[in-house]
């Protein structure tokens, strides 16, 4: 049961991740201390909105995998989160790029 709890605990996590990075895409910034930062990220130094959306979806993917490196875990958590990556990057691969 308790594996349960971590694995609903990480998946809230990962979603308040995204609401910040999706955020970050829109050129919002949310005030600091507010949710999750990583003072590491290269979104702190760069502004997301002017970038092509699968690049910004790729930054996101690498984020959560250096996240999940950095992290302590069980094994199994961080093979289905890689696995997850993996699929997201495969999906931005197959996309049609778009024509400027």
């Amino acid at each position: 049961m308790q594996y349960v709890r971590s694995l609903e605990q990480r998946v809230k996590q990962l979603e308040e991740d995204k609401s910040v990075l999706q955020a970050r895409a829109q050129g919002w910034e949310p005030p600091p201390g507010e949710v999750w930062e990583n003072p590491n990220s290269p979104a702190d130094s760069t502004p997301l909105g002017g970038r092509p959306e699968a690049v910004v979806r790729a930054l996101q993917v690498l984020e959560v995998r250096e996240q999940l490196e950095r992290e302590g875990g069980h094994d199994g958590e961080k093979a289905l989160v890689r696995e997850m990556c993996n699929v997201v990057w495969r999906k931005l691969e197959e996309a049609p790029q778009p024509r400027h």
